[in-house]
């Protein structure tokens, strides 16, 4: 199905998202029909980085229970991946995410979308946010509650 605007939607929550996290440059063409995502698993000579792994493989799910984790199981997957200095910064980034997802009802987020980026010098850290977008918008996705759950509820409503 497609979802009238859905790229120019994307380029405006990557836009809010890069005012508080690191996230994905993107650029709209002039149409506003196609999104680039610029790839950020490269250094800056274009040499890709080690690797990228998201949520999904980390907690050891397969694709397609993409949505069949919580938002306290991700923070459990840093605790055993990220070390040293950037382990904090990771919450912190983990809790704006989070924030996020919630301030703009991107119920599409999910393991595969939240990612840890290795480095050889920094070692494991959130890679940059690189797919948001609000469904609340749209009909029919409007009343879809969020894509992960969290204190075992997937809903919009706070407590």
């Amino acid at each position: 199905m497609r979802l009238p605007f859905a790229t120019v939607n994307q380029r405006l929550c990557m836009q809010v998202l890069a005012k508080l996290l690191p996230a994905a440059k993107t650029a709209l063409s002039e149409d506003g029909n196609v999104l680039a995502v610029h790839h950020f698993d490269v250094d800056e000579s274009a040499k890709p980085l080690p690797a990228l792994e998201e949520f999904c493989s980390l907690l050891g799910l397969r694709p397609a229970q993409k949505y069949e984790t919580t938002w306290k199981r991700i923070p459990k997957a840093v605790r055993a991946h990220v070390q040293g200095r950037e382990h904090y910064e990771t919450f912190q980034k983990l809790t704006t995410m989070l924030l996020l997802t919630y301030a703009l009802r991107n119920a599409d987020c999910h393991a595969k979308n939240i990612a840890l980026l290795y480095t050889p010098r920094e070692g494991a850290s959130l890679a940059p946010a690189y797919d948001f977008f609000t469904t609340s918008v749209y009909a029919g996705y409007q009343h879809n509650p969020p894509g992960i759950g969290q204190m075992g509820k997937k809903t919009w409503l706070p407590g």
